[in-house]
């Protein structure tokens, strides 16, 4: 399978367009999470990392349990520069 795109869109338009790709690849529930927040999975642990100054309160679905940071099972709090690391309750099941 391949994509093409042949015009500079805007970061809400590039956004769509690479969210409806990987859901076209096959990645579901996709975190809907702000430019400057990224995550990183590595195993049954997922890293949450916000590279600005502001503070994010974002409504996520994960089965994991923070082990660093602050989740509380529906909601993600990143301070600024802060990160949140999590650990997947039953990885493998």
């Amino acid at each position: 399978m391949a994509f093409y795109q042949a015009t500079m869109l805007f970061e809400p338009d590039l956004h769509l367009v690479l969210k409806t790709i990987l859901e076209r690849c096959g990645f579901q529930d996709l975190p809907d999470l702000p430019p400057s927040v990224a995550r990183l999975d590595r195993g049954p642990v997922k890293i949450f990392v916000n590279s600005s100054n502001r503070s994010y309160s974002l409504k996520i679905k994960e089965t994991g349990k923070a082990i660093l940071g602050s989740y509380d099972g529906t909601t993600l709090t990143l301070e600024p520069y802060g990160i949140c690391v999590m650990k997947e309750q039953n990885p493998g099941v």
